[in-house]
C-alpha cells in the first residue's frame, strides 16, 4: 500500500513537471496554428534576446541601488577592552599595579549631496556621491530606453521571420504544384510523342521543365527549413521544433487603433517625422548621453576650483573625544566620537589643570599646478559634451531619414499590389487562351505548362506582396515611434520616464 501511494504521488509530480516543461512549447505539440501576435508574446517572454535585454535592465537597477547607497549615512561602531599592568615605583610598597583600559568609538559619515541638489545646485557640483547617484539614475533611464528599443527590434525580427516562413511556404507550395503539373504534362507529351503527334524537341523541352521544377522545389524546401530554424531560435524553441503558423495575415493587421497601412501612408510626413523625434528610443538615449556628459563636465570644472575644509575638535579629561569635518568638493560630513580611559593617541596631552580642549579650523587648498592634468580633463569633458550633442543631432537626422525611407517603402509596397493584381488577371486570361489552343492542337504541353506556371507565380507574387505590405507597415510604424508593443500585441513593458530637463540644454 505504501509503495502504491508513493507510486501515485510520483506519477502526479511527474505529470506536473511534464506539463510545466511543455507549457512553453504548447502551440508546437498541440497542433494549434501559431498566430503572429502569440509569436511575439512568446518571443518577448522566453527568447534569448529578451532575456539579455532584461538582464541589462536589472544590472542598471543594481547599479542605481549601489550609487544611491552613498547618499545614506555610514555608521561605524567600535569597542575595545584591554587588561594589563605595570611594575610599581621602587618607593612604593605595592608589588604590582593593574591597569584596565577601555575605548568606545562612533564614526558617522553623511553626504550632503541630497541637500545640495535640493537647493537647485546641478548634479555636477553636488560632490562625488551626488554625481554617482545622478549618473546611476540616468543609466537606469538609458537601460529602460535600451530595453524597449531591444524589444522593438525583437518584435520586428519576429514579424520579419514570421513573414519569411510564410513566403517560404508559399514558394514550397508553388514548387510542389509546378512539379505535379510538369509530371502530368510530361506524361501527356510522352504519350503524344509515341503516337507521333509531337516532335522530340517538344518532349525534351517538357523534360527540361520538369527538371527545373524539381530543382526549384528542392531550393524551396531548403529555404523553408532555414526559415523555420531561424524563426524557432528567435522564439527560444529548439531548431527542429515543428511549428505550424497561421497563414491568414491581412494588410490591415495594425488597423485596430489608427487605421490600416493606407491611412498611415497618407499622413503628413512632417507630422510623422515630428512624432518620431518625440517617441523614438534612439532620441531618448541621445538626450540621456548628452545630459550625462554635461554632469561630468560640471564635475571636472568643480574639481579645478579651490577646496575648503571646516574642522572642529573637542576632548576633555573624562576621555571624551570628538571631531567634525566638512570638505566642500565632496560635500561629506564626517563625525568621530570616542570615549575611554585611553584614546589611543587620538587626544592630546594636557596639563592636569586643563579641563577640556576644543578647536575650529578653516582650511583652503588649491592645486596651482599638476602638469596640466586638470586642464586636460576639463577639456576632455567639454569635448565629450560637444560630441554627445553632435551625436544627438546626427541621430535626429538619421531618424528623419528613416521615416522618409520607410514612408516611401510603404507607398511602394501599396502601389505594387494593383500591378500584381493586374498581372494575375492577365495570367488567368492567358491560361484560358492557351488552354483552348492546346485542346485544338495549336499549343504544346510545354506552352500550357508555361501558362499555368505563370498563373501560379502571379498568384504567389500577390500573396508575397500582401505580406511585404504588412512588413512595410510595421517598419513604418516603428520608424515613426508608433509601434506600440503593449497595445498591438498585449505585451506589458516598463515606461521610460526621462529625468527632469533631459536634453533641454539646462
Amino acid at each position: 500500500m505504501r509503495n502504491s501511494c508513493r507510486y501515485r504521488r510520483g506519477l502526479i509530480w511527474g505529470l506536473i513537471f511534464s506539463a510545466a516543461a511543455a507549457s512553453t512549447s504548447w502551440p508546437a505539440w498541440a497542433g494549434t496554428p501559431l498566430e503572429l501576435r502569440e509569436s511575439i508574446r512568446i518571443a518577448v517572454r522566453q527568447s534569448p534576446a529578451a532575456l539579455l535585454a532584461r538582464q541589462k535592465l536589472q544590472l542598471a537597477e543594481a547599479r542605481l541601488q549601489q550609487g544611491q547607497a552613498t547618499l545614506f549615512p555610514s555608521l561605524d561602531v567600535g569597542a575595545s577592552k584591554s587588561y594589563g599592568g605595570r611594575l610599581p615605583d621602587t618607593s612604593s610598597h605595592q608589588s604590582w599595579v593593574q591597569t584596565d583600559e577601555y575605548a568606545l568609538s562612533l564614526k558617522i559619515q553623511q553626504s550632503l549631496s541630497p541637500l545640495i541638489s535640493g537647493l537647485g545646485v546641478e548634479p555636477g557640483l553636488s560632490g562625488q556621491a551626488g554625481v554617482s547617484s545622478a549618473l546611476a539614475r540616468f543609466d537606469l533611464r538609458s537601460a529602460e530606453a535600451q530595453f524597449q528599443k531591444d524589444l522593438e527590434t525583437l518584435v520586428m525580427d519576429v514579424i520579419s521571420r514570421y513573414i519569411e516562413v510564410l513566403k517560404a511556404e508559399n514558394d514550397l507550395s508553388l514548387g510542389q504544384k509546378s512539379v505535379e503539373k510538369a509530371q502530368t504534362y510530361l506524361s501527356q507529351a510522352q504519350a503524344k510523342f509515341e503516337q507521333g503527334t509531337i516532335l522530340k524537341v517538344d518532349l525534351l523541352k517538357m523534360q527540361t521543365q520538369l527538371a527545373t521544377a524539381r530543382y526549384n522545389l528542392l531550393r524551396a524546401e531548403n529555404a523553408l527549413k532555414e526559415a523555420r530554424v531561424g524563426f524557432n531560435l528567435l522564439l527560444g524553441y529548439p531548431a527542429d521544433q515543428p511549428l505550424e503558423l497561421a497563414p491568414n495575415l491581412s494588410p490591415g493587421f495594425f488597423a485596430g487603433n489608427t487605421g490600416g497601412a493606407g491611412a498611415q501612408a497618407s499622413l503628413d510626413l512632417q507630422k510623422e517625422t515630428a512624432s518620431a523625434l518625440d517617441k523614438r528610443r534612439e532620441i531618448a538615449l541621445g538626450k540621456i548621453a548628452w545630459q550625462q556628459a554635461k554632469i561630468k563636465a560640471s564635475q571636472a570644472r568643480a574639481q579645478a576650483w579651490p577646496g575648503f575644509t571646516l574642522t572642529g575638535k573637542y576632548d576633555n579629561l573624562d576621555g571624551l573625544n570628538g571631531s567634525l569635518s566638512l570638505e566642500t568638493k565632496d560635500w561629506n560630513l564626517n563625525t568621530d566620537l570616542s570615549k575611554g580611559s585611553n584614546l589611543s593617541g587620538t587626544g592630546s596631552t594636557r596639563a592636569p589643570q586643563d579641563p577640556q580642549d576644543w578647536a575650529v579650523t578653516l582650511g583652503v587648498s588649491w592645486n596651482l599646478f599638476d602638469g596640466g592634468s586638470a586642464r586636460s580633463g576639463l577639456r576632455e569633458a567639454d569635448l565629450a559634451v560637444s560630441q554627445s550633442e553632435t551625436n544627438l543631432h546626427q541621430t535626429e537626422d538619421t531618424v528623419a531619414q528613416d521615416v522618409r525611407r520607410n514612408h516611401d517603402a510603404l507607398l511602394e509596397a501599396q502601389s505594387h499590389l494593383p500591378a500584381l493584381e493586374a498581372a494575375r488577371t492577365e495570367a488567368e486570361e492567358n491560361l484560358k487562351v492557351v488552354s483552348a489552343q492546346y485542346r485544338v492542337g495549336e499549343k504544346t504541353a510545354s506552352d500550357l505548362f508555361d501558362a499555368e506556371l505563370a498563373l501560379l507565380t502571379a498568384q504567389n507574387d500577390y500573396k508575397d506582396a500582401q505580406l511585404d505590405e504588412l512588413a512595410a507597415e510595421a517598419a513604418f510604424r516603428r520608424a515613426t515611434g508608433n509601434l506600440d508593443i503593449s497595445r498591438n500585441f498585449g505585451v506589458e513593458l516598463p515606461q521610460v520616464e526621462l529625468p527632469k530637463n533631459v536634453g533641454d540644454g539646462s
